[in-house]
């Protein structure tokens, strides 16, 4: 029976679709040079463009990808003082049966943050 529901594709979701990867950076600055920082990360190390951005709250998103594999990215910065950011990096997956454990688009705005004087937590 599992054989006829696994070729009907009519098999119960496995626990990894709509999987979300989060990281946390502090960067030391203003709110619009994290703004900028961020902006300047989806553009030079991921290669996205910004499909959303409201520099009010603080909220960059950008997706990028095949139609079946596409990745989503949410950036938000909030205020820990007057000097200093907190950047919440969140990338987000389709429902699909086979999401990915990790992500590489994560793993470059980290590099990214960090070469440029952002610590990841």
């Amino acid at each position: 029976m599992k054989f006829l529901t696994r070729w009907l594709g009519v098999e119960a979701p496995g626990s990894r679709i709509g999987l979300r990867i989060a990281r946390d950076f502090t960067y030391l600055g203003t709110r619009p040079a994290a703004l900028h920082l961020t902006a300047e990360a989806v553009a030079l190390a991921l290669g996205a463009n910004i499909e959303f951005r409201d520099d009010e709250q603080g909220i960059i998103e950008c997706s990028f990808g095949l139609i079946e594999q596409r990745e989503r990215l949410r950036f938000e910065i909030t205020a820990i003082d007057a000097t200093a950011m907190q950047i919440h990096a969140e990338a987000s997956f389709p429902a699909v049966r086979h999401a990915p454990n990790e992500s590489r688009a994560l793993d470059a705005v980290t590099a990214y943050f960090v070469a440029r004087g952002g610590v990841a937590r």
